[in-house]
């Protein structure tokens, strides 16, 4: 059996660890964030993690079950006491209704409802994303005529 040299050995090593390295660094690139969604009423809550959206279902639950006792009060101190219960923000949150007057006012190639009931929430985001860039647009012209 032939024995390795130092050195010999530390170019092969630095070799895979380079490789290993490039790899990891690729993975990074690809990953690709899953975001979560809770719809209520008329709103769509986008949380990062399903962490922070369990932990959102679970403040809501105590909130409602602390309301629920708490009937006799007036509705502002329920809703006060349902600001209080839920300390989990969502990272954004799309209001359905405003989000259909800018698909109808740019007039987006979208059936927002029908999107809505197949609970497709990414594509709503993308939608958002795509009203927002040419409300900003918009505006930026407004800007530059004045």
């Amino acid at each position: 059996m032939q024995g390795f040299s130092s050195s010999a050995f530390a170019v092969a090593a630095f070799s895979v660890a380079s490789f290993a390295l490039d790899a990891v660094r690729n993975f990074a690139a690809e990953v690709n964030l899953k975001r979560w969604y809770i719809k209520r009423k008329k709103r769509i809550y986008v949380f990062n993690s399903a962490e922070e959206a369990d932990e959102y279902l679970a403040a809501e639950i105590e909130a409602v079950k602390a309301i629920e006792q708490a009937q006799k009060t007036s509705r502002r101190a329920r809703k006060r006491l349902r600001e209080k219960l839920i300390t989990v923000e969502p990272a954004e949150t799309v209001d359905i209704d405003w989000l259909s007057e800018l698909v109808r006012h740019f007039q987006i190639q979208a059936d927002l409802a029908q999107l809505l009931a197949q609970q497709d929430y990414e594509r709503v985001l993308q939608i958002l994303a795509q009203a927002r860039e040419m409300l900003e647009e918009e505006d930026l012209e407004i800007l530059l005529m004045a």
